[in-house]
């Protein structure tokens, strides 16, 4: 962007010396440059805003997966804590009916 200004700004001045103009017009030419390179920021500026916002967008999303996600992972562990509780009691369950057969 510098040196696209410093460009800008050069070839206004090289053209002013080329034809020995005077100064309003360089100073019109660099005027019209800084205009140009002012709009080129403000684009600049509004993409950097726009991919910001997606990317806080993204963020979010993500952050809200990842919640979603462990909650799952939650639901699953005491799901399976369940069951093991569940396979434990019956397994006592069944020894106790079988020493109680043996006696």
């Amino acid at each position: 962007m510098t040196s696209w200004l410093l460009r800008k700004v050069s070839g206004v001045v090289e053209d002013s010396m080329a034809g020995e103009q005077s100064s309003t017009p360089v100073v019109d030419g660099l005027e019209a440059a800084l205009e140009e390179a002012t709009v080129v920021i403000d684009k600049l500026r509004q993409e950097v805003k726009d991919k910001n916002k997606l990317l806080e967008d993204e963020k979010r999303g993500a952050q809200v997966k990842e919640e979603a996600l462990t909650a799952q992972l939650a639901d699953l562990a005491a799901s399976a804590a369940n069951e093991k509780a569940e396979a434990i009691a019956k397994l006592r369950t069944d020894h106790a009916a079988q020493l109680a057969r043996e006696r």
